[in-house]
């Protein structure tokens, strides 16, 4: 017990001392301190009324904590805690219901259970204050509004303040008070400045009808509201106001017609004149559009909308009523959507007053005959009546007038009309008459003169042509009756006016005739379409009285011009039957039709001999097969009477000619045949057989359409042969007895079917057969096709086999190529990336599903390897080379959203996901190797490490995890850029403006100077990679969006450095004009061959598109350059660049340019010529580098220094240098490495000439070195395409500038004269490699 007593002792000493060891370890110094987790704000702001929190929060849950207070100069003391005013949860003390007293200083203090106390660092002083109504407080909509029964409504009611302000929607009852609205029916929002209550009424009732009363209140007891009423409307169809204003209106004055509508949906009004709709006008805000408008259509009104009214009222506004054009009816119609519209119908009356036609102060009227006069107004409503008076003319100076007598009057004068008409006796001498027309508004008089002609003076209106041609002669015969008239006479009058005849286009002459009359002929020569008028004559007594007159129209010419001939389809019959083909023409003088007919691309003119059917096409009936006019000597309408398939089916040509031009139009005859079968002949045949013969006969039909042609045997029913178009053999290889018969051939085709019958008999002639002794037995043969059937099944069990090891293999070399992800390896910087291609990397980030891409056409194709047009949906997300978190997550995404159905699911977003980008797949062939395989999977690695360029065409993922493996590629939509520039030639302008980037439009030479930066920059970073094109040339460069240069096949897997292999020896073609001498000797390939080709591609752009070399062959490609002979500067092509271009061609490798140099000196010839703020200009030449994601394997170099080079800054500093280009060197011997003087000497014998000198004669011309150099070769190798010599521009398809390396074993042949030999390769010696730093320069002897 006492052993037990002493344990128990011992424990709780152990105990204690344990405890208090911990105590000490978390009070001591430096072990643990207390501390709040949030510090107090500095001056904060409340109101009265509100709550305000104290955040006391410590480290400690456990610890203590308490609230100081002290107002100004006060002490502090502890606020106790207190339902009413003062809350405390876990360690934040919340104070309610703030007064003003309630402002002042505050902090926390905090104990822990050691006894530490703490306190803020810094007093917190509370400022409470008095809150003011909200200067901002709005309903929207601010006025009542509308809501169809079944449908939704809202109002929202605004606040600012909303910390303060306090939002609340009431409804008015019956008894004038208001009761709180639903919560369902409110929604409240809130932001930084605002709070928001929205009151929304759905599946509005007509109890939902009343004032509502948003209310905002602010503590402790100021408020304000406003007001809205809803109104719950049915639907209703419109209705309309019945017109009830005048009809009847003044011509000149102004017309309001309102048409007042009423409807639920509020109705749409329109205005409709003569059926047609009349356009709504904005005279109001807009006068000065509406000074030719004659009416205004507007909406009376605030124009508010459906919403708040179910009135609409729109006025037509006539702004100067005019006779007759507003007379009539004006149409309203409302609607909306509930049936059945409504329309008004206002007819208009518009009343003016006479207007007489005044057509002349004088009649003249021959003397002694009887004639009438006539008075006729022009306008008036009502119509008028007409009163008459007349006076005879005599010396006194005024006359008398007199009413003229009734029965003179031929139309009643009581009755209102438009004419009078007044008869003029035989006896009536001169006299003047007065006509006056009155109505209600008005009256109007015409006073006119009668005269008397003493002598007859008339146009012969039968040799007067009323008509006559432009550019012809105008003749006006007028006959006098009077033998005593003379030319000085007779007056000749147009338009009223006397022909003047000092005109030397006028003449007037005159002959007797026969009949005791003179006869006067005016002409005018040469007449133009001023001179249509009315003519006249008249003696120059009487001038200028008009005694006789006629209207002359001058027609103009024109060129025929035909109306589309409808083509034609007709049924050929037995007998009867025809096709009418109809050339409706004109033109002026009349145009001459011809007729032609095409057939199988032979044409031929038809009916020469104007055989026609007297206008009646039934004569077909009784006329031969052949072409006929319908009407005599008018060829407008031809017939084909009785037409056949085999000769009138085809393309028929009117022609119509006169001295203006000509026209043709052309329409088909298709000529419908049943089918004939034309052998057999005469559809039967009989043939004898013996058993054994073989059996060959043919059935032949024609018809259109092409008729179906098979054999049946008549005693099975059965077909015997296949179906084909036209003919079809019948073959039975063995007669035997159950093949005799009788067969039938069967034609048919969609009109008719017809048949033809042969009959095969047995020949009675009995054949002997002996059968040998020693024949194959029936088992032999059974074993022999039992063993080729095994043979057969073996060979494909084999075959099956190979295909799956060979699947099996290619899965292999994808795992041993692709999935090897190794991070460690870095890059050496003394070799290339083709060299380290097996050891580098493939990055899975770049790995994209192959279920998101939608391939499409073929852009290109090879042995073993196609491009793809395709849509890559969500591939822009994908961005592989940011190694952020985010990119990680989003590639997950788009892979794990792969498969079909989430694809599926996507469709109708516009996510990121779902964004389709056109691309270019690259992939291979079924069939293809390991060598192939392996030769895409490198290349999709280099592009990977090789980085981005804005002017190459860059890599954007690969699909490695399917059957197949594709490499996705950037689309470049313009195409190649040697197809862009010959598009361009018909807009190209030799200058130096540029003010848009749309070389459809404009097209010059800073764009082409442009092309030359781009692809140099593009090639200076493939430089800067170690990555050499072999072969660049216009072909290979693509046109992008914006019309961005991106370098094409540069990625290939083979290295150029230290790969004898590259030598082509497959089947395959060489670049041998783009080739630099040292590739085209010694098979060497550095960056100074590119630089070659570059001039050679800046040739090109300068040529738009030219082939190098024009009319230079090929084979004399080598001894051209041997003697150092370049091609001459292309036409309109400045100085500066073909200094360039003579730069990228010399001979030597070391003295060309480096790719940088040449940017720089391209980058300063745009400089001079163009200004700096050019838009184009800084869009192109705009480079996109791309940061260093720290991923990417780096060169790294031990030494920091590379051997042999010390790195220098270049004297010439190009404005757009690339950041990712290595800094520029020089050797350390002092001698220049790099070529960088800016524009260096022309070559020997070179003209110089300014940039102004441009030449500007048609592009391009033949270089003459070309010509004085090749004519003995051109006689040799009797080269027939003259193109080239005559344009610069070689387009002969058989000299393109490649070699084909199937016949040879290197570029070319040496040639002794004028024969090309072979050479014998295994007797070439061994290449001498001489070396100049790290590069390897290789001479071989030949």
């Amino acid at each position: 017990m006492k052993s037990q007593q002493h344990c128990r002792c011992v424990w709780s000493g152990l105990v204690w001392s344990a405890f208090f060891c911990t105590s000490f370890l978390l009070t001591a110094p430096g072990v643990r301190a207390l501390k709040f987790l949030q510090d107090p704000p500095s001056f904060p702001h409340t109101f009265v009324g509100l709550t305000f929190d104290f955040n006391c929060t410590t480290d400690d849950p456990n610890a203590t904590v308490s609230l100081l207070f002290k107002a100004t100069q006060v002490t502090w003391r502890v606020l106790q805690v207190s339902p009413n005013k003062l809350l405390l949860r876990k360690q934040v003390f919340t104070k309610i219901n703030l007064v003003l007293s309630d402002g002042g200083y505050y902090k926390c203090k905090a104990t822990d259970q050691s006894g530490q106390t703490i306190e803020w660092p810094e007093l917190m002083q509370l400022f409470v204050q008095t809150a003011q109504l909200p200067r901002h407080f709005v309903l929207k909509p601010n006025k009542s509004i509308i809501v169809l029964k079944g449908q939704s409504g809202e109002v929202t009611c605004e606040a600012e303040n909303p910390s303060v302000s306090k939002l609340k929607w009431e409804k008015e009852q019956d008894d004038k008070s208001y009761a709180a609205v639903p919560n369902s029916q409110v929604n409240t929002f809130e932001d930084a400045n605002y709070v928001r209550v929205t009151l929304k009424i759905t599946n509005a009732q007509f109890v939902d009808t009343g004032i509502y009363k948003c209310t905002v209140s602010v503590p402790p007891d100021k408020s304000h509201y406003k007001r809205i009423k809803i109104d719950v409307k049915a639907l209703s169809a419109p209705s309309i106001q019945a017109y009830t204003g005048q009809t009847e209106v003044p011509e000149g004055s102004t017309k309001y017609i309102k048409c007042e509508t009423e409807g639920s949906p509020k109705p749409t009004v329109d205005w409709y004149r003569n059926g047609k709709k009349m356009n709504v006008t904005n005279c109001h805000s807009n006068p000065q559009s509406c000074d030719k408008v004659d009416y205004e259509v507007y909406e009376e009104g605030d124009g508010s909308s459906g919403l708040h009214t179910i009135h609409t009222v729109k006025v037509l506004k006539i702004r100067s009523a005019l006779y007759p054009r507003d007379v009539g009816d004006f149409k309203c119609v409302a609607s909306n959507g509930v049936s059945p519209d409504a329309e008004l119908i206002v007819s208009l009356d518009v009343q003016v007053s006479p207007r007489i036609e005044k057509r002349g102060s004088e009649v003249s009227i021959e003397e002694g005959k009887e004639a009438t006069i006539s008075c006729r107004v022009t306008k008036s409503n009502p119509l008028p009546t007409f009163s008459w008076q007349y006076a005879v003319i005599t010396s006194l100076k005024e006359h008398r007038w007199n009413t003229v007598p009734g029965r003179l009057i031929l139309t009643k004068s009581s009755t209102p009309s438009s004419e009078s008409i007044v008869k003029v006796e035989k006896d009536q001498q001169d006299a003047e008459y007065r006509c006056q027309a009155h109505n209600s508004l008005g009256s109007d008089f015409y006073t006119f003169r009668l005269a008397r002609l003493a002598k007859k003076l008339t146009i012969d209106t039968v040799k007067t042509l009323t008509g006559v041609n432009e550019k012809s002669t105008l003749h006006v015969y007028c006959i006098a009756t009077d033998q005593s008239y003379g030319l000085l006479d007779i007056v000749f009058l147009k338009d009223g006016e006397k022909i003047q005849l000092s005109n030397p286009r006028v003449n007037v002459t005159f002959e007797q005739l026969p009949t005791n009359k003179k006869q006067f002929d005016l002409t005018i020569k040469n007449v133009s379409l001023k001179d249509t008028g009315h003519y006249g004559c008249t003696t120059a007594k009487s001038f200028p009285k008009l005694l006789s007159s006629i209207n002359i129209t001058v027609k103009a010419l024109k060129a025929p011009h035909i109306s589309d001939i409808p083509d034609v389809r007709v049924v050929q019959k037995t007998q009867g039957g025809n096709a009418e083909l109809h050339c409706d023409v004109t033109g002026n003088p009349e145009p001459s039709i011809t007729w032609y007919f095409s057939k199988n691309g032979k044409i031929k003119e038809i009916n020469r001999e104007k055989d026609d059917l007297d206008g009646d096409k039934d004569n077909c009936k009784r006329r031969k097969s052949g072409y006929y006019f319908l009407q005599p000597v008018n060829p407008r309408v031809l017939v084909i009477c009785n037409p056949q398939f085999e000769h009138h089916e085809g393309k028929y040509w009117c022609r119509a000619n006169n001295t203006e031009g000509s026209q043709n139009r052309s329409a088909f005859v298709n000529v419908k045949m049943a089918p004939v079968i034309t052998e057999p002949e005469e559809g039967y045949a009989h043939l004898s057989l013996k058993i054994g013969e073989p059996l060959n006969i043919s059935c032949v039909a024609v018809g259109n359409p092409a008729p179906s042609v098979t054999w049946l045997k008549n005693s099975t029913g059965k077909a015997v042969s296949p179906t084909s178009i036209n003919s079809q053999r019948l073959i039975i290889k063995s007669m035997e007895d159950k093949d005799f018969g009788l067969y039938s051939c069967i034609a048919s085709n969609n009109l008719s079917h017809t048949m033809a019958s042969v009959d095969i008999k047995k020949s009675t002639f009995i054949s002997h057969f002996v059968v040998l002794d020693g024949g194959l037995s029936t088992g032999t043969l059974v074993g022999i096709a039992t063993g080729v059937s095994v043979f057969v099944l073996i060979l494909l069990v084999v075959c099956c086999c190979l295909y799956h090891r060979q699947k099996k293999q290619i899965d292999e070399y994808k795992q041993l190529y692709f999935l090897k992800t190794s991070s460690d390896y870095k890059i050496d910087p003394d070799r290339s990336l083709l060299e380290q291609c097996s050891d580098l990397p493939y990055d899975p980030d770049w790995e994209f599903p192959e279920e998101r891409l939608i391939l499409g056409n073929v852009l290109g194709a090879g042995a073993f390897g196609q491009v793809v047009e395709a849509e890559a949906i969500g591939i822009l997300a994908l961005n592989p080379r940011d190694k952020s978190a985010e990119s990680f997550k989003r590639r997950s995404k788009i892979r794990r959203s792969s498969v079909a159905k989430d694809l599926k699911k996507e469709g109708g977003g516009s996510g990121w996901k779902n964004v389709k980008v056109p691309v270019a797949v690259k992939t291979l062939k079924e069939g293809a190797t390991e060598a192939e395989y392996k030769d895409l999977a490198s290349e999709l690695k280099i592009l990977i490490h090789l980085g981005q360029h804005k002017n190459i065409i860059n890599l954007l993922g690969a699909c490695t995890k399917g059957k197949r493996l594709m490499v996705i590629m950037e689309f470049a939509p313009h195409g190649s850029l040697l197809n862009f520039l010959r598009a361009r030639r018909e807009t190209y302008d030799a200058s130096w403006t540029k003010t848009m980037n749309e070389p459809e439009k404009e097209f010059t030479l800073v764009d082409l100077v442009m092309i030359g930066f781009q692809v140099g920059r593009g090639m200076s970073f493939l430089a800067s990679k170690k990555c050499v094109h072999r072969d660049l040339a216009a072909r290979n460069i693509l046109v992008g969006d914006d019309y961005v240069m991106k370098i094409a096949d540069f990625g290939l897997a083979r290295d150029i450095y230290k790969d004898d292999q590259y030598v082509k020896n497959t089947q395959g073609l060489l670049p041998v004009k783009w080739m630099a001498p040292e590739s085209l000797f010694d098979r060497v390939y550095t960056e100074k061959t590119d630089v070659w080709s570059f001039g050679i591609l800046l040739w090109e752009t300068f040529t738009l598109g030219g082939t190098p070399y024009p009319g230079l062959p090929t084979e004399l490609l080598l001894d051209y350059l041997s003697d150092g002979k370049r091609m001459d500067m292309p036409t309109k092509c400045p100085l500066e660049v073909y200094t360039i271009m003579r730069d990228c061609w010399i001979h030597e490798p070391e003295q060309r340019p480096h790719f940088t140099t040449l940017i720089e000196r391209l980058a300063k010839i745009l400089e001079k010529h163009t200004t700096t703020d050019n838009p184009y200009l800084a869009l192109q030449m705009d480079e996109e580098v791309q940061p260093s994601s720290g991923y990417y394997l780096q060169p790294v170099d031990n030494a920091g220094v590379r051997e042999f080079k010390r790195y220098v800054k270049s004297p010439v500093q190009s404005p757009t240098s690339d950041t990712q280009e290595p800094p520029q060197f020089e050797d350390l011997e002092g001698g220049q490495y790099r070529y960088d003087s800016p524009l260096p000497t022309l070559p020997p014998g070179l003209p110089a000439s300014s940039d102004d000198e441009i030449p500007t004669e048609p592009l391009p011309q033949t270089p003459p070195p070309f010509e004085n150099d090749v004519m003995d070769e051109r006689r040799f190798l009797e080269r027939e395409n003259s193109a080239g010599w005559e344009s610069g521009i070689d387009m002969d398809p058989t000299d393109d500038g490649y070699v084909d390396d199937v016949q040879v074993a290197t570029p070319f042949l040496p040639r002794t004269g004028y024969t090309l030999v072979g050479i014998d390769m295994e007797n070439v010696s061994e290449p001498n490699v001489f070396s100049k730093g790290n590069r390897e320069k290789t001479e071989t002897s030949v």
